[in-house]
């Protein structure tokens, strides 16, 4: 994960009631850090400091001084966005199918997992409480008002609302029903041998907040596909070893079912990519999007996440897109976008939420990753997934009295992103840093950008500080990505680029 911070901020949300989900990030992320990055203690202070701004309020009354109207109130004056539940299963209830991972049945404010209390990185000892509380009083009420205020995320409940506010596209029932079935059960079962991945941060080892894997497409029967652009098994070892965090599990070959989803799927983006606009250093090679591999997640209940990031690009190069298919329970996808340091000043970023419902097919397409992250937060319940197991035949549903007592649970969410790893950036063409580890391509996300989201300018960063073993360390690799001089492409810009480059070079 690129900036783990935001999962901490995540999780410390995710405890407050909701009258204090409106507190600004930068209160929260000072008051982790005054707490060692444990987020249940930064939770109890931050309520400690409401009860005690209460109290101040109170007694300023007695004494007729003028006074704040306490953090309470403060919040309480910020609109909820909050809808009543339907039918939903408590974060904490297993009684519907779960993958064996055990989990009491308790408030979520006393559930302590190995991610809720990651120490912050440079903290040291924590502070006094009264630099906390002091950050958490209500504003003066002879302060400037802000200019420009942080809104609450907008839901985006329709595919019109999807397309209309995001670099992305929703497409709902993506899949034959059955087909959807039981690709879900089939990776259910797959998930029993999942793993978490294990990395170094905030000075010591964590685990993922769920289970993931990844899984390699045998091309030799695509049609459509340069079978010249192949990647070797060593190559696609080295690739599944670095996206799992330094992982030693081998690259898994697609299911039958995933791959009969996969061809579908592929007609759905390729039919949405020919009404974009693309991007000079979008992949130039094969006239369709063609997936040949598959990262998968699953979410066990409402506390299972993953925090904001954007995808790292080492294998996909500039501008990919990615075809996120959902199965099971419906989860919010939060999508937050990165502002350029320039338009800081006048406005702040907006977050979006998607709920992704079971079959549905969110489809990230460029700039996505260059301009925003995105997360699956956590949530204090969810709708519980009841479906027909494909083992039961629609006449046998017919003939049984209670066809309800036929239906099966689940509090799992099955995600699978469908991508595609570009031949220009294959592992063995990736640059080494000097710890010998294969380096990591970044945008520069807050850096200089056109009206429709263009930026042309990455680099490639050490990342064996994540390694346990490293404990943080790492050589501290820096190098702008050059795409010409690197032997990159075939770009979709390539002539366009070539000009640029005469250009410059009779100009210097």
């Amino acid at each position: 994960m690129e900036n783990d911070t935001e999962t901490l901020l995540v999780m410390l949300s995710s405890l407050l009631p909701e009258s204090h989900q409106y507190i600004d990030q930068g209160s929260l992320l000072e008051t982790l850090l005054d707490c060692e990055g444990n987020v249940e203690e930064a939770a109890k202070l931050i309520s400690q400091s409401t009860s005690r701004a209460a109290g101040q309020a109170s007694s300023s009354t007695k004494n007729k001084r003028k006074r704040h109207s306490g953090l309470d109130g403060w919040l309480k004056q910020q609109p909820s966005t909050t809808s009543p539940p339907s039918k939903r299963v408590n974060s904490g209830d297993m009684s519907t199918r779960t993958l064996g991972v055990k989990v009491p049945a308790q408030d979520h404010r006393e559930h302590t997992s190995p991610s809720t209390s990651l120490k912050v990185k440079g903290s040291g000892k924590p502070n006094s409480t009264g630099n906390a509380l002091a950050r958490l009083k209500p504003p003066s009420t002879s302060a400037t008002p802000e200019t420009t205020p942080q809104l609450p995320p907008l839901t985006l409940g329709t595919p019109e609302m999807v397309a209309n506010h995001t670099t992305c596209t929703l497409h709902p029932r993506v899949l034959p029903p059955e087909l959807a079935i039981k690709l879900f059960e089939t990776m259910l079962t797959e998930a029993e041998n999942w793993d978490r991945n294990r990395f170094w941060l905030f000075e010591r080892a964590v685990e993922s907040p769920h289970k993931n894997s990844f899984y390699v497409r045998d091309m030799s029967a695509v049609a459509g596909y340069d079978q010249d652009d192949g990647i070797s098994d060593l190559e696609w070892k080295e690739a599944a070893h670095y996206w799992t965090q330094f992982g030693a599990a081998d690259p898994i070959p697609f299911p039958k079912l995933m791959e009969e989803a996969c061809r579908l799927l592929e007609d759905v983006v390729n039919v949405e990519m020919r009404k974009r606009k693309q991007f000079d250093l979008e992949w130039g090679g094969n006239r369709r999007w063609i997936a040949n591999v598959a990262a998968a997640n699953c979410y066990e209940g409402a506390k299972e996440n993953v925090g904001f990031h954007s995808d790292g690009l080492t294998y996909l190069g500039p501008y990919p897109t990615i075809a996120s298919l959902s199965l099971g329970v419906s989860r919010l996808f939060r999508l937050r976008e990165v502002i350029p340091k320039s338009e800081e000043a006048t406005r702040k970023p907006r977050s979006f939420n998607v709920p992704l419902a079971h079959n549905s097919l969110l489809i990230m397409h460029p700039p996505t990753q260059e301009v925003s992250k995105h997360a699956i937060i956590p949530q204090t319940v969810i709708d519980t997934f009841r479906y027909r197991p494909s083992s039961c035949s629609p006449s046998t549903s017919l003939l049984n009295d209670d066809p309800e007592s036929q239906l099966e649970s689940s509090n799992c969410r099955i995600n699978i992103t469908f991508r595609f790893f570009r031949p220009d950036f294959r592992p063995l063409t990736i640059p080494r840093c000097k710890c010998g580890e294969a380096t990591i391509l970044r945008p520069d996300m807050r850096g200089k950008r056109d009206k429709d989201g263009r930026l042309d300018r990455y680099w490639w960063a050490c990342q064996a500080g994540k390694k346990i073993e490293n404990e943080g360390k790492d050589c501290g690799m820096w190098k702008e990505m050059n795409a010409m001089a690197e032997g990159r492409g075939p770009f979709v810009g390539d002539s366009a680029m070539r000009e640029d480059s005469t250009r410059n070079a009779n100009t210097n």
